[in-house]
Parts: C-alpha cells; sequence; structure tokens
C-alpha cells in the first residue's frame, strides 16, 4: 500500500478567502490511501479553466466530467433575465446563469459534503459581462444574494471562504464593486493591477491576453527574457496573494500548445485557459505536478533528508495556492518554504515522505 504521513508541522496562517477546503488533517494521519478508497469521479484539476464553457454541449457538466475547477460564462442582461451567451445572436430566453450553473452548483455542493468535488478544492466560476456594466452587475448581485450559502463572501467581519468564489470580468463596474462592505463577487484584474492599492480581497485574479505581453507562440525555444518576464509577474502576484490566468495562448492541438502550457506550468501560472476541455485534462494529468487527492496536492522532490535518501521527498499543499515558483525551466521546484508563499496565501504546507521506497504511480513524474 502506497501512502504518506506527515513527519513536519503544518504551517498555516493566511487568508481564508480561497476557503474551498475544511480539512481535519492531523499529523501522523495518512494523506493518501490506498487507489481504492479514493473518491469516485474525475480527478479535480486545480489549474484547469474552460473558456467559454457554455459553448459545449453540455456547459458546466461536461468540465466537471473533465475535472475542470474554473469555468468561464459569458452574460446579457435582457428583459430583466441574465442570459448566457457569446453574443446577441446566441442569447435564448431558456439559457439563464442560474439554470445552466448557479443552481447547478448548489445542487452539486449539497450532493457533495459541502464542496464541488468530494473533498476537493474551491470552485472559480468566471462571469463575462457582455452587457452594460452597472445595470449588469446590480441585477447580478442580487442574483447571487439568493445563493450566498455556497459563495466566496466578503463583509464587515472579513472574508468568508465558500465552495465557490465568483469573479467579474468583462465590462466591470469598478467603482460600484470597489466600495461593497458585503461582496459575492471579486473583480478579475489586469496587469496592470499588479502592485495597485487595490487588495486581493478585491482583486484576487489576474487576467491578461498572451499577446500583448508576449511575441513567442510556442515556435522553437521560449526566449529567455520572455520566461523571466513571465516568471516575474506570476512571483508578483503571487507575492500579492492573487492567482493569474493568460487568455488567447494557443489551443489547438499541436506541439505549439504543449510548449506554452509548459512554460506556463514552469512559470507556476494558476489556469490554463482552453476550450479544449479533454487536451488540457490529459496534459495536466501528464505534466502538472500537482495531484488531486484527498483534498491535499503533492508533489515529488529531488532533494533527500540527510538520512532518509533511500526515501523519495514528497510535499504536499492543501488547495487554494499554487505551487512554489519552479525557477528551472520543467525541473520541479526547491525545498518550499512560507517565502515561496507570501503574506495572503491561503495554504497549509505539509513536509512529508513515502512510507515505501519508490515514486508515486502516475505518469509524467521521473522515475
Amino acid at each position: 500500500m502506497l501512502a504518506v504521513t506527515l513527519l513536519v508541522a503544518a504551517w498555516s496562517g493566511c487568508s481564508p478567502l480561497y476557503n474551498g477546503l475544511a480539512s481535519s488533517h492531523t499529523l501522523g494521519e495518512t494523506l493518501l490511501p490506498a487507489s481504492s478508497t479514493l473518491p469516485a469521479g474525475p480527478v479535480p484539476l486545480v489549474r484547469a479553466h474552460a473558456h467559454n464553457d457554455y459553448e459545449h454541449d453540455r456547459p458546466l457538466q461536461d468540465a466537471l466530467e473533465q475535472g475542470f475547477t474554473s469555468v468561464e460564462a459569458d452574460i446579457y442582461l435582457i428583459n430583466g433575465e441574465l442570459l448566457v451567451a457569446h453574443d446577441l445572436e446566441g442569447v435564448q430566453p431558456d439559457r439563464t446563469l442560474q439554470s445552466l450553473y448557479l443552481d447547478p452548483l448548489r445542487e452539486r455542493v449539497n450532493q457533495n459534503g459541502g464542496q464541488v468535488y468530494v473533498n476537493g478544492p474551491q470552485f472559480t466560476l468566471l462571469i463575462d459581462i457582455k452587457s452594460e456594466a452597472e445595470a449588469t452587475y446590480t441585477m447580478l448581485r442580487e442574483t447571487l444574494k439568493e445563493y450566498e450559502v455556497i459563495l466566496s463572501t466578503s463583509g464587515p467581519d472579513g472574508p468568508k471562504g465558500g465552495p465557490v468564489i465568483v469573479i467579474i470580468s468583462g465590462n466591470r463596474p469598478r467603482e460600484v464593486m470597489a466600495i461593497e462592505t458585503v461582496r459575492y463577487a471579486y473583480f478579475d484584474g489586469r496587469l496592470k493591477d499588479l502592485g495597485s492599492d487595490a487588495p486581493a480581497t478585491f482583486i484576487p485574479l489576474i487576467s491578461d491576453r498572451w499577446s500583448a505581453h508576449f511575441t513567442w507562440s510556442g515556435e522553437g525555444a521560449m526566449p529567455p527574457e520572455e520566461r523571466k518576464k513571465l516568471i516575474g509577474i506570476i512571483d508578483a502576484a503571487h507575492a500579492e496573494g492573487r492567482r493569474v490566468r493568460f487568455w488567447a495562448t494557443p489551443d489547438k492541438p499541436s506541439p505549439a500548445r504543449k510548449a506554452v502550457w509548459l512554460e506556463l506550468l514552469a512559470a507556476g501560472v494558476d489556469l490554463i485557459n482552453t476550450d479544449d476541455l479533454e487536451g488540457l485534462q490529459q496534459f495536466l494529468l501528464e505534466h502538472d505536478p500537482i495531484l488531486s487527492r484527498d483534498g491535499i496536492g503533492c508533489q515529488i522532490m529531488h532533494r533527500y533528508p540527510p538520512g532518509k535518501r533511500h526515501y523519495p521527498v514528497v510535499w504536499c499543499l492543501w488547495y487554494r495556492r499554487s505551487l512554489p515558483r519552479q525557477r528551472s525551466g520543467y525541473n520541479y521546484p526547491q525545498w518550499p518554504s512560507s517565502a515561496d508563499f507570501g503574506p495572503q496565501c491561503s495554504a497549509g504546507i505539509q513536509t512529508v515522505w513515502l512510507s515505501v521506497p519508490g515514486w508515486l504511480p502516475r505518469s509524467g513524474l521521473p522515475a
């Protein structure tokens, strides 16, 4: 039986905004049980973002079956209804935000013990406002109140984590959202928001167009100066407690797409954008060092403690944050510490050893 047990005390004490897992794990507990005891269903993929999710045959459901933990829905306010569509020509009166996303998510949370995935990470619903910003957001905010029980919210007593976090993109009424005393949704920032006074409890996510900042699109090697820039962007965002996503990266199956995705992984990006659900799922299962089991992400390390060289080293990270920095191309990162996460992270790190020699049985890791 392959198992992982804690040997070192946890480090924690971060913001509860990304509170997707209320864990009761204790020191010495086995964190990775035999595969027969793992929760049924797809592996939750903490970096998988379904761009224009509503264009799939079964909005939300297809993404969930592939293990995605973030989806995007475009909305229009029409005759008092929040309708999901990419453009006005595609609007249909029965395709509401509630029927396609909010109601199914609430039902799933109720069925799965308070999470979208059993013992899984927090789920992101990115709502892209296509119609007039303020009027649409006003209606959206009133709608979200009805789903408060499943949402991450903020109020006079501070942030309250929930199984679903809603982030507003597109036409965003920034001034209206910024002065809210009770918040049911958060603001999708841009790279220009890095280093600003806006807190991560208002702008928890930074999203931007890939080609607006990088010339490389996967052909040949990534220029070293662009790799350095990418790492710098992600490091800066993580130091401020924010996640990072780029849209409009190459998305057709090709060596170029894989090359860009590998660079994003190596730099520690938080969400990878795609319309190809199955393609990204397969890529992440093969290449992402996070192993989603029992609400933790585990990664094999290439460093051994004194006197323990016959055991491979593993460290585990509760969901809610990205991996530590990866500064060596596609190599695995150096020994993690609290400094790798910044003061706003909401993670708990547990340093662990495999209880038996050998590697975790998953493709994409060195033997």
